[in-house]
C-alpha cells in the first residue's frame, strides 16, 4: 500500500484477499492496482483473474504457420482468456518433417480432440519426439500455469474430463463478489440449497488475517473453479487440507471444495468429500 509502488499478484484467492484486506481492515480508498493484464473492473480495484492457465504460445494453426525450434524453445508464456482456460500442444507428422503448434483452447476442444481423438492412441499418449510416424497427429492438452513447456506435458497436468456430476445441496452464506461474508448465525448449517447443474460443488472460502477470526463464504461451483481455488491452489497446503482456527491462526487464504450433500456444513469439509479430479 505504499504510495508508487505496484504489486503484481497473479494467484486470484490472494488478490480477493488484498482486497477484502484494504477494503475492509485498512479502510483504504485510493485507487490500488493488482496486476495489469486481463483486467476486470471493482470499482478502485483491478486485478488478474487467475482461473485460466498461463501458456507457451506460437505458431499460427488457422493459416498453418507452426512454431519455430526458437519458439518452440523461448516464446513467452501468455494468460489464456477464461473462454479458452487449457493449454495445447498440436503435433503435425507429415514427409519427415514435425509441425508444432502451441496454443490455448477451450474445454470442449480439449475433450474432443485430447482426450476422445489423442489419448486413446499410444503414440500420442505416449508420444517419442523420438520415433516420426508418418501421419501422426497428436493432441496433447493440459491445465495449470506452464504446463506445455515441454512438447509433453507432465502427466498431473493431463485434462481429464470428469464423469457428470450430481449436483450437491450446499450450505450458502456470504457474497463473495461484494465481499460481504457469511454472518456468525449464517455459519450455523440451516436451510442448505439445491444447487444448479451448471455448479454441482460446494465451496467454503475461508480468508484469514494473523489472529484475526476468518471471513468465510460458501458457494455452489463449477469444476473449474474447484479444480482451480482447490485443488490446484490450496490442496496441497496443509493449513488447507487440515484447516483447524485454533491450530492455524496466522494469516491464510484457503478454498475447500467438496462434492455431495451438506458436504460443506463443516468448515473442513470430510476428507472423503473433498473433490479430487
Amino acid at each position: 500500500t505504499v504510495l508508487g509502488r505496484l504489486a503484481t499478484v497473479k494467484d486470484d484467492a490472494t488478490q480477493t484477499f488484498l482486497q477484502h484486506t484494504l477494503l475492509n481492515h485498512f479502510h483504504h480508498r485510493g485507487p490500488v492496482w493488482i496486476g495489469l493484464s486481463n483486467t476486470a473492473n471493482n470499482s478502485t480495484y483491478v486485478w488478474d483473474s487467475a482461473l485460466t492457465s498461463t501458456c507457451r504460445l506460437c505458431g499460427d494453426k488457422a493459416n498453418g504457420i507452426p512454431c519455430t525450434d526458437l519458439e518452440k524453445a523461448f516464446a513467452p508464456f501468455s494468460k489464456c482468456p477464461e473462454d479458452k482456460p487449457y493449454c495445447m500442444n498440436d503435433i503435425y507428422h507429415s514427409d519427415g518433417l514435425v509441425d508444432v503448434y502451441e496454443r490455448c483452447v477451450s474445454r470442449d476442444t480439449c475433450n474432443k480432440e485430447w482426450f476422445v481423438q489423442s489419448s486413446t492412441k499410444a503414440q500420442c499418449a505416449q508420444y517419442d519426439h523420438t520415433v516420426f510416424t508418418d501421419g501422426l497427429e497428436c493432441h496433447l492438452c493440459c491445465y495449470g500455469d506452464s504446463c506445455n513447456d515441454d512438447l509433453v506435458p507432465p502427466n498431473n497436468t493431463w485434462f481429464r474430463p470428469a464423469a457428470p456430476v450430481k449436483p450437491s445441496q450446499c450450505y450458502t452464506c456470504g457474497d463473495l463478489d461484494k465481499d460481504i461474508p457469511c454472518s456468525r448465525l449464517e455459519l450455523i448449517p440451516d436451510n442448505p440449497v439445491q444447487c444448479p447443474d451448471a455448479t454441482p460443488f460446494c465451496m467454503n472460502d475461508i480468508y484469514q488475517e494473523d489472529g484475526q477470526q476468518p471471513s468465510v463464504f460458501k458457494r455452489c461451483v463449477d469444476e473449474a473453479t474447484c479444480y482451480a481455488e482447490w485443488y490446484f491452489r490450496s490442496s496441497d497446503k496443509a493449513e488447507c487440507s487440515q484447516y483447524d482456527p485454533n491450530v492455524y491462526t496466522g494469516t491464510l487464504t484457503c478454498h475447500l471444495c467438496c462434492r455431495g450433500d451438506l458436504c460443506n456444513a463443516r468448515l473442513l469439509p470430510e476428507q472423503s468429500t473433498l473433490y479430487t479430479p
